[in-house]
């Protein structure tokens, strides 16, 4: 007989699988990668390395997950087309409260003492020197 909770769990992991395969897939090509299955740490004396896998693969299924997980979960719901077009997107400021490129070279600018908008002369090479 099936047990309708324990068929429940098991798609729920299957859901949860499918979704780490897409993430791995799909992930942003210009962003950083978070590992969803960190490599395995040394191993405890006296366990079988067999079980101990086999308990470290479904531990690891019910980790938290990076934000780009639920992204990827959601997009999964829209179809390959969204899946894509994450993967093919730019990189953007995180939620961690990072920084793109871009707005990293404005923010040194802004540092150093300029307007960002404004360049020493020595900056430019002297190639638009004034005769």
């Amino acid at each position: 007989m099936e047990d309708p909770e324990e068929k429940a769990k098991l798609e729920a992991d299957l859901h949860i699988a499918e979704v780490d395969i897409d993430y791995a897939i799909y992930h942003p090509f210009l962003e950083r990668y978070t590992s969803l299955y960190a490599a395995p740490g040394k191993e405890e004396k006296g366990e079988k390395e067999d079980e101990k896998e086999k308990k470290s693969l479904l531990e690891d299924l019910h980790t938290p997950r990076p934000p780009m997980w639920a992204v990827i979960e959601k997009a999964r719901e829209e179809g390959k087309a969204a899946l894509e077009k994450i993967q093919n997107r730019r990189p953007q400021e995180d939620e961690a409260g990072g920084m793109d490129k871009q707005k990293k070279l404005s923010a040194a600018k802004k540092k150093k003492g300029g307007d960002g908008d404004k360049m020493d002369e020595s900056e430019d090479g002297g190639f638009f020197e004034e005769d």
